[in-house]
Order: structure tokens, then sequence, then C-alpha cells
């Protein structure tokens, strides 16, 4: 994963592979995660990712901001680690 952004926190989560830990290929369909801004503690801006794979999903730990100084950890789940969260 790859973060982007402003102050503080990134505002979004995108994604990226590497094939050497060197040279970078960020995903076209950047960023993969963002805040909802119809979901009160995570209205401000998502960020500060952790993705684990567990059998058939891959699941996304990260921080949801209400504003600057507020956040909360949220959970969040897709099948291929890059799209449907």
């Amino acid at each position: 994963m790859v973060l982007g952004g402003e102050q503080y926190e990134p505002n979004a989560i995108g994604y990226a592979e590497s094939p050497d830990g060197l040279v970078w290929q960020k995903f076209t369909g950047n960023p993969i995660f963002c805040a909802d801004p119809d979901t009160e503690w995570e209205q401000h801006k998502a960020a500060g990712c952790q993705v684990l794979k567990k059998d058939e999903h891959y699941y996304m730990f990260y921080i949801g901001y209400y504003n600057e100084d507020y956040a909360q950890i949220g959970v969040a789940r897709s099948s291929n680690g890059r799209t449907g969260w």
C-alpha cells in the first residue's frame, strides 16, 4: 500500500506493486479507499492502513477521521485487495 496526502496523516489510501521493493508501479485506480462523507466517524479522511489476507479476503484496518483531531479504527474487506472495499 502507498499513502498520499497532506498534513498529519494522508487523505486517502492508494495501492502500488514492486517486484524488488525499489521500483514501484502505482495502481491506475488510486485511491483505492477514501473517507465516506456519509459515515460520521470517518467523514474527514481515511489513512494509516494495515492489510492482512485471510482465506479468500483481504482485511484492511485503517484510521477513519471525524475531523483532524478525532479518529477511530475501522475495518474494510475486499476480495482482491484493490477494489470493492
